[in-house]
């Protein structure tokens, strides 16, 4: 359908001519064929596209913003990356180490009186020398005061390396932690660094950061556990319990307990009885 009036030009261009009137007429008719929807130029139109004619000629095209072919599939592929990092991020941290058990509601002296991280013989054989503790990679002390407080702190790294160690520290973790990397079960050595501060007296893995586990070149966050605490910096405190239970160290009979002193002989009266040997009361 053309978008030229019944009586051509003469409302638009007044004294037009046949000729310029049948010109204007295929070009009309171009327009009028074409769909904006699927209109591409060689370079963004920053400025709405429409036809707007004036006079007493039929405006057949409305006037609206016109968006190039490659600005719609920018949009439509940036909104397809967009969902895809999303899923990536839910699929990063879907992987990433978790909690196992949660101990954060058990007071910390709590979760040490009652042995609920299972590492009394774990210092109990290191007592006994049966096997030497983690060896100290590195480590970095630092000390500041608050007000007039002293604050002491600092950062280990610690290396877990002959059976006795990795047997002891893969079943705290598999007990602890849900989502371990795969590289832990069979590797020969493994690292863990973490923060320390001491709180009265004896150090402690700091609660607020996650601490890092290693095997070899790669590396994983560790969510805080009282366990690990327990594991790296509990051989006073366990000491101190094997000695208020009276347990036995490995190998060796269980302490008896301390005789009480046994009471003085005395007569019938009261009295205290004489020493036959001596004479003497």
């Amino acid at each position: 359908m053309s978008l030229l009036p019944a009586d051509g030009l003469k409302g638009v261009l007044p004294g037009a001519s046949p000729t310029a009137e049948t010109g204007v007429r295929v070009v009309f008719k171009a327009i009028s064929d074409l769909s904006l929807r699927n209109l591409v130029l060689p370079r963004p139109v920053r400025q709405p596209f429409c036809v707007d004619f004036y006079g007493d000629f039929p405006t057949r095209l409305r006037c609206s913003p016109w968006v190039p072919k490659h600005s719609r599939m920018t949009r439509r592929t940036g909104a397809a990356l967009a969902g895809a990092a999303a899923v990536a991020g839910l699929a990063v941290t879907g992987c990433s180490v978790g909690i196992r058990r949660d101990l954060s509601a058990v007071p910390p002296g709590q979760v040490g009186f009652d042995d609920m991280c299972g590492v009394q013989s774990y210092f109990d054989a290191l007592e006994i020398k049966s096997s030497p503790p983690p060896r100290l990679v590195s480590g970095v002390d630092l000390e500041g005061a608050n007000g007039t407080k002293m604050v002491r702190g600092g950062r280990e790294r610690y290396a877990f390396e002959n059976d006795f160690q990795l047997k002891n520290l893969r079943r705290v973790l598999n007990e602890n932690w849900s989502r371990l990397p795969a590289p832990l079960a069979k590797a020969s050595e493994i690292e863990i660094e973490v923060k320390w501060s001491e709180k009265a007296g004896a150090k402690r893995v700091i609660t607020e950061e996650p601490a890092e586990l290693s095997v070899g070149a790669e590396s994983w966050s560790l969510p805080y556990h009282v366990c690990l605490s327990e594991l790296l910096y509990g051989e006073p405190l366990y000491r101190q319990r094997r000695e208020m239970w009276g347990l036995p160290l490995p190998g060796k009979p269980a302490a008896a307990p301390a005789a009480a002193a046994a009471p003085a002989a005395r007569t019938d009266d009261g009295a205290p009885a004489r020493d036959a040997g001596s004479g003497r009361e």
